[in-house]
């Protein structure tokens, strides 16, 4: 996730971009938390979408070197049938489906099994919460079945400057199934942090 992060700061550093409004979705939420911590100067707020603060548990940590060692072996149609039931929520629509399908089976087999063991030895932010006052929308889908909503809401109350929106009807990749309230909730945290 530090690798990543600092890949953002120095693509931010080029663009002459000095100050940025984050937005992480997922593991993309592990990285926003580790660009805050590395590169504090740059995050004017963050937006974090159906992700969390705390490190994997022990059996969270088994789950995804197994996930890395199916991707490596099997291929990801293999890894897509193992996540296919939890990625979305209770009642998705076929283009969420089928959106969700592309997007998994076009990433390289290396490359999630690297992503994978990255999200593994992430560092655990849980203490770090109460030192992020930048402005934060937590955006969480109450069907998300990888990092419950309960969490999520916990995180919330601990953050000093923070506002929790739920989406309804979507698991763990929001916007993919509700685009439109995802986008308006993005829409409000650009103009709350604007000042508009």
């Amino acid at each position: 996730m530090d690798l990543y992060a600092d890949d953002v700061a120095r693509t931010l550093d080029e663009l002459g971009v000095k100050e940025a409004d984050i937005a992480g979705l997922s593991m993309g939420g592990y990285v926003a938390l580790a660009l805050h911590r590395r590169h504090p100067q740059l995050v004017r707020s963050l937006i974090m979408v159906d992700t969390k603060v705390e490190a994997d548990s022990d059996e969270a940590k088994q789950g995804r070197t197994a996930t890395a060692e199916l991707a490596r072996a099997e291929g990801m149609p293999a890894l897509w049938a193992k996540l296919r039931g939890v990625l979305l929520g209770d009642s998705p629509s076929e283009d969420a489906v089928r959106t969700t399908e592309e997007i998994v089976l076009s990433c390289p087999p290396e490359a999630a099994a690297a992503d994978a063991l990255a999200m593994r030895d992430r560092a655990d932010f849980s203490d770090a919460v109460g030192k992020i006052t930048v402005p934060v929308t937590w955006i969480h889908g109450t069907q998300d079945k990888l990092m419950p909503l309960d969490a999520a809401k916990a995180t919330v109350e601990r953050l000093p400057n923070a506002r929790l929106v739920t989406i309804d009807a979507a698991g763990h990749l929001s916007p993919i199934e509700q685009p439109d309230a995802v986008n308006d909730a993005i829409i409000t945290h650009l103009e709350w942090v604007r000042g508009g």
